[in-house]
């Protein structure tokens, strides 16, 4: 039997995979989840590649998920003549208010107020810190910078003040625009972009209530020391994380980056919520058709750690080799995952049990073991139930029967799920889990003579029935 990889993909749309045929090889190589970053391409740009993925998903009759990821409240700068600029380390540069196009000398920022914000001796990062620049003076609205490390300067980079919170408001105009769009287009995730405490999810969250999404799941990306802090509150409130270690990386030392990761996996794993993790990945397949072997060994870390999905950024979005990178992806991820002791590596003990449904989930894993079963099979109507079972990292599949489109999309991102969309699903009575084993069956995922363990709910309430079959 084939291995199905276990750690999910996401790949960001943009100009480098916007035709069908790429799109559809993406998808073939391994794509799980396609993410649609607002601070780049119009909402009629996003619109055309969301309405691909539909009709591709369709068409291969897989689950591909959609995930929408905010601006959030960052500043920006402007766009350049030609694209792109150079600046020198020891010149001088200036941010300003009007809406020009900018040269080497000068730039739009995004905000109006910045001028208000910051200090002379102030530190500023652009371009995840590549580029770093310090305040002079302030010259009516305009913020003079001395250039300490230069660099290419391009549209719309993000501008970071080390060590100084903007207090800007959670959710910008653009912000809400953009997640009305998403709204409208169905997506199945919003990444909510600089969220530094609990208070930052629940304006989000509330939002969406008042605007008919209350079903869309929200990541929490983690990429200030103020996420980092406050991980525990932001965890109960959210549906997962995305550890975004481009701006995370301006934030906090370099070296502190991979324990940091490590810790906000099994923070994650521990609550039994999504984990993702992001930026820079493959980054050298934006232009090159091969991984380098620290890339390789990066992808391979985040997997040994648990992480639920790993994100490709500009290497779909724009680069030479999006299909390449997909499948590079895929492979490492695949290899990786087989060479893991799960048992041994995730242990019970990493884990919360604080309701009946997380004892059952609980249970079915470690029936899973000492049964050696095939597979888990759940009956889900929500997704929630695939979801608890994952964070444990059975080292068997989880097959997950759903009657219910939207659930089938979202549980694309799950790990460890190969979800199945079924007309006759289980219905909610104690017969679920045996129905849902036939329909694994049917589907050729479990086999005559396999042992699964099967989930399912006898109500409305959350999973509470556990049995073991034989298929």
């Amino acid at each position: 039997m084939s291995y199905t990889r276990k750690t999910k993909i996401i790949a960001t749309m943009g100009p480098g995979c916007a035709d069908k045929k790429i799109l559809r090889d993406m998808v073939n190589a391994g794509m799980n989840v396609a993410r649609f970053n607002m601070s780049h391409s119009t909402h009629e740009e996003h619109a055309k590649r969301i309405g691909m993925v539909k009709d591709i998903r369709k068409e291969l009759a897989v689950p591909v998920a959609l995930m929408l990821d905010t601006r959030g409240p960052e500043i920006r700068l402007g766009k350049f003549v030609g694209d792109s600029v150079e600046v020198k380390a020891g010149g001088t540069f200036r941010l300003v208010n009007e809406q020009i196009e900018g040269t080497s000398s000068e730039a739009y920022v995004t905000c109006p107020d910045f001028y208000k914000m910051v200090s002379p001796g102030d530190t500023l990062l652009i371009n995840d810190g590549l580029i770093k620049m310090q305040v002079k003076k302030i010259e009516n609205d305009a913020v003079v910078l001395d250039v300490v490390i230069g660099g290419t300067l391009s549209n719309h980079k993000s501008i970071n003040v080390v060590g100084v919170h903007l207090g800007l408001p959670y959710l910008s105009d653009q912000d809400k625009k953009d997640i009305l769009f998403g709204i409208k287009q169905d997506v199945d995730y919003i990444a909510a972009s600089f969220v530094s405490c609990a208070d930052d999810m629940r304006v989000l969250k509330n939002f969406l209530l008042q605007n008919g999404g209350e079903n869309i799941e929200i990541i929490a990306k983690i990429e200030s020391k103020m996420g980092i802090d406050n991980i525990d509150e932001i965890l109960e409130i959210s549906d997962g994380i995305m550890i975004a270690r481009g701006d995370l990386g301006v934030e906090i030392p370099m070296e502190a980056l991979p324990s940091i990761q490590k810790s906000l996996i099994k923070k994650a794993r521990a609550t039994g919520k999504r984990v993702i993790t992001a930026t820079e990945m493959l980054e050298s397949m934006i232009y090159k058709p091969r991984p380098t072997r620290a890339e390789t060994s990066d992808v391979a870390n985040a997997v040994y750690d648990g992480t639920g999905a790993v994100m490709l950024s500009g290497e779909t979005a724009a680069g030479s080799y999006p299909v390449q990178a997909v499948k590079a992806m895929s492979d490492i991820a695949a290899f990786t995952e087989q060479s893991i002791h799960y048992r041994k590596r995730f242990t019970f003990t990493d884990f919360e049990i604080n309701t009946i449904a997380d004892a059952i989930c609980a249970s079915a894993v470690k029936a899973s073991y000492d049964l050696d079963c095939q597979a888990i099979v759940v009956a889900t109507r929500s997704g929630k139930t695939a979801k608890l079972i994952s964070g444990f990292r059975p080292a068997c599949p989880i097959i997950a029967v759903t009657r219910h489109e939207k659930t089938y999309q979202k549980m694309a991102l799950t790990w460890g799920v190969q979800p199945i969309l079924a007309a006759d699903q289980p219905k909610v009575t104690h017969e679920a889990a045996e129905q849902a084993t036939k329909i694994a069956g049917y589907f050729n995922l479990v086999h005559k003579g396999d042992t699964v363990v099967a989930v399912a709910s006898t109500g409305v309430e959350d999973a509470n029935t556990l049995a073991i079959e034989r298929v």
